[in-house]
């Protein structure tokens, strides 16, 4: 389901794109709970939140990409508490010192 995700969203049907990622975040495809959170980020914050949440708790390969998205959404909306523990978590994973840059 995740593929068929990607494809749909390289064909630029993102309405697809997104069912196909819902249908594979319901598998528990950590990778479609990154791409839920790219997607929401700009129309739905809390919904983004949600899914980078999610995808940085799976621990999965990648996983600090989600927490420093998070960290930076947080920075946004000014909760610097919220923000400094995602960016904790991006440091903590393999991302490392990508983190700070």
């Amino acid at each position: 389901m995740y593929s068929i995700g990607l494809g749909y969203g390289f064909a630029g049907k993102h309405n697809l794109e997104k069912a196909y990622y819902i249908l594979a975040a319901a598998e528990e495809v950590p990778a479609a709970y990154l791409a839920l959170g790219n997607i929401y980020r700009e129309s739905d914050m809390d919904q983004a939140i949600a899914w980078y949440v999610r995808f940085a708790n799976t621990k999965s390969e990648g996983y600090g990409y989600g927490a420093y998205m998070l960290s930076g959404i947080y920075q946004k909306l000014e909760q610097p508490e919220k923000a400094s523990y995602w960016l904790s978590v991006c440091i903590e994973s393999s991302m490392g010192a990508d983190c700070v840059k």
